[in-house]
């Protein structure tokens, strides 16, 4: 399978520039690695300084007391102080001053983690001259500590030495901070150059010689109906424009028509930026939308965060119904530019967000942006598959969308950390602005199969939902796997965190987890999923496997059950969420005789979403009179029910009332 893989010269082609892509990050971030080293240690040297200094003060001010030097007390409080507040710090040595025949003065006092070799610290020579460079002259590095130094002083006279060590090894907290976000923006960097190269050599050489094939196949018939329609002016594409002209006076009963392929790649870079760009703070929505919260008197920070993230969803879910009503009307590329420039001008207000209303306003103007290019995308891939390949399309777009949902927390995590959530907003209307600009380039071509997306009548939706056992479906795995993403992973994980003093860097490195586990284990699941004679048995699995990593973060709290239930989620919804849209169709057969698959597929996204809607009201409202711990402890007996509720109603003993 590999060597069949390696064998297309597109994929080679792809493997050379991903290698190529990977060594050139690689340097750089190796490169940045080791020199911020150098760039560090000045910073620590200055945190040391200020630290000495203020030993100094309580020091000097207890001499000034008439205490004597030698029966001071409270040196070991003060170390565990600083300590407290500066886990850097090695030891504190109180000696008398230097002598000629003392060079190193008598330890009066030592004190901390170190202590016992502070005395060997202190009387050995400079290491790493070069490192001295930059440090002022108080301060030294000898034996892989920064030691810095100070007089203590009683009137004009020095009567001790203050010494304050840290290892060089502090250094390596922020190098590894600084080693995870290069590795984010290495995969992420990876994950785009694949986009972008795949884009390329579609839209460059993919397409224009498949057309080519196809025109030069129509001439080989002597049909001489196709016209070859780049106008590139590369080898292939004056070749073309040749066989064009022999076509054109060849052809005598009939007109030739210019033709070009379908590309569904371009979607998948457009589902990427609008979902990128919300993507982009989820780590900080819920604190962000808490803040502003706080300004309505009477409203719970909680509940007025999860109503802001509710409404965003709500109003997206009913947006799509109403925009595929529209859709003929308006067309995709119109649709898709106006959602974009509307989610633009919905980030750029949430960024700039003064009150609690504001918010609401800008919010729903996002939401409603984010469901109309959702709607242009789709009706895009409707319109240029047919029924054989339009799986396939669909893949193509959810692709686009499962990579923003591994770019966008993780991105956003490290701008929030270090430009704020106001301006990560902005740089997600920069990304959303950008694809309202890209949408001419990337949804042109004609489209082969005029279908819109599928409309919700009133007798389709009636229809579907007198079906009980699809109601089953809804309520017992639908609605809550959409709960629990939106209530469990975009709510009370970043809350928990956050609260527990976690950096929102890494919160968008644990939120990215469930993307990057829902596009790995994806396609293999589906096939597995496939084989399944009844797929509501992957549904009761997938819903264990998210009920299991909830019930280990609610019976032990901490960073790495948070991980796993995270991680649990994504494998657990790409088990079931496939199953789910085979059990619908399965439940549906009466349905979709009358009325087609899209009114079904249609009720089962909207009502989905909707309760995916619900999520963060009902985890900020748990969360405001339980706390969030209380709050995941519901949301796992919620879980745990549906998976045996529904394992109840598969059982073989109740085959008539199975939901699938």
């Amino acid at each position: 399978m590999i060597r069949r893989w390696l064998l297309d010269p597109v994929n080679r082609l792809l493997l050379l520039t991903g290698v190529t892509v990977l060594l050139a990050l690689s340097f750089i971030s190796a490169v940045a690695i080791f020199s911020s080293g150098q760039t560090l240690l000045p910073l620590l040297a200055q945190k040391a300084d200020a630290e000495t200094r203020v030993v100094k003060d309580k020091l000097e001010r207890a001499l000034s007391l008439g205490i004597p030097l030698q029966h001071l007390v409270g040196i070991d409080e003060l170390y565990q102080q600083l300590a407290a507040s500066d886990s850097d710090l090695d030891f504190l040595v109180v000696s008398t001053p230097a002598t000629g025949t003392d060079p190193a003065g008598q330890v009066l006092y030592k004190t901390g983690s170190g202590a016992n070799s502070a005395t060997d610290v202190l009387a050995a020579p400079l290491s790493h001259p070069h490192l001295h460079l930059d440090l002022p002259a108080y301060q030294q590095v000898r034996q892989a500590v920064l030691v810095t130094s100070q007089p203590l002083l009683l009137g004009e006279q020095q009567v001790a030495t203050l010494y304050l060590g840290h290892p060089q090894r502090a250094l390596l907290r922020p190098l590894l901070d600084n080693l995870q976000d290069i590795g984010i923006v290495l995969l992420v960097a990876l994950l785009l150059s694949f986009e972008l190269m795949l884009l390329v050599l579609t839209l460059n050489l993919s397409l224009p010689t498949r057309t080519a094939i196809r025109v030069l196949g129509d001439v080989a018939e002597q049909r001489f109906t196709l016209l070859y329609g780049y106008l590139n002016r590369d080898a292939l594409g004056r070749l073309m424009q040749n066989v064009n002209g022999i076509i054109r006076r060849g052809a005598k009963a009939v007109t030739p028509q210019l033709t070009r392929e379908n590309h569904l790649v371009g979607v998948r870079l457009l589902t990427f930026l609008f979902v990128f760009a919300e993507e982009l703070a989820r780590p900080i929505m819920p604190s962000y939308f808490a803040d502003l919260a706080a300004t309505v008197p009477g409203l719970d920070v909680n509940v007025g965060a999860g109503i802001i993230m509710a409404l965003h969803m709500m109003i997206a879910a009913v947006v799509l119904p109403v925009g595929s009503l529209i859709y003929d009307r308006i067309g995709r590329l119109r649709l898709y530019m106006i959602g974009a420039i509307l989610a633009t001008l919905g980030l750029l207000g949430t960024g700039l967000a003064n009150s609690y209303w504001d918010l609401v306003f800008w919010r729903a103007l996002s939401a409603i942006g984010y469901g109309t290019t959702f709607v242009a995308c789709q009706g895009f891939v409707l319109e240029s598959t047919t029924r054989q390949n339009r799986a396939r399309g669909t893949a193509m777009m959810l692709s686009g969308l499962m990579l923003a949902d591994i770019c966008g927390p993780a991105i956003g995590g490290i701008l929030v950390s270090h430009i704020g959530a106001a301006t990560t907003f902005q740089i997600g209307a920069c990304a959303s602005l950008l694809a309202a600009l890209a949408v001419t380039r990337l949804m042109s071509g004609v489209a082969d199969h005029r279908e819109a997306p599928p409309k919700l009548t009133f007798a389709a939706f009636g229809d579907t939902f007198r079906n009980r056992h699809f109601l089953a479906l809804l309520f017992l795995s639908a609605i809550p796997a959409k709960l629990f993403l939106s209530g469990f992973l975009y709510y009370l994980v970043p809350l928990t965190l956050i609260s527990s003093g976690i950096s929102v860097a890494d919160v968008g490195r644990i939120l990215m987890l469930y993307g990057l586990v829902a596009l790995l284990a994806g396609p293999a699941l589906a096939s597995i999923t496939d084989r399944l004679e009844r797929p509501i048995y992957a549904v009761i699995v997938g819903s264990a496997l998210t009920a299991a990593g909830m019930l280990s973060l609610t019976l032990h709290p901490s960073v790495l059950t948070t991980i796993a239930s995270v991680v649990c989620l994504g494998v657990g919804q790409a088990l079931s969420i496939p199953a789910q849209i085979s059990s619908a169709i399965t439940l549906s057969a009466s349905a979709i005789e009358k009325h087609g698959q899209g009114p079904v597929i249609g009720s089962l996204r909207l009502v989905e979403r909707l309760g995916g809607g619900t999520g963060p009201i009902v985890a900020g409202a748990l969360a405001a009179h339980l706390d969030a711990q209380g709050a995941v402890a519901i949301f796992t007996a919620i879980a745990w029910s549906c998976c045996l509720l529904s394992l109840l109603m598969a059982l073989p003993g109740r085959r008539e009332t199975s939901p699938c």
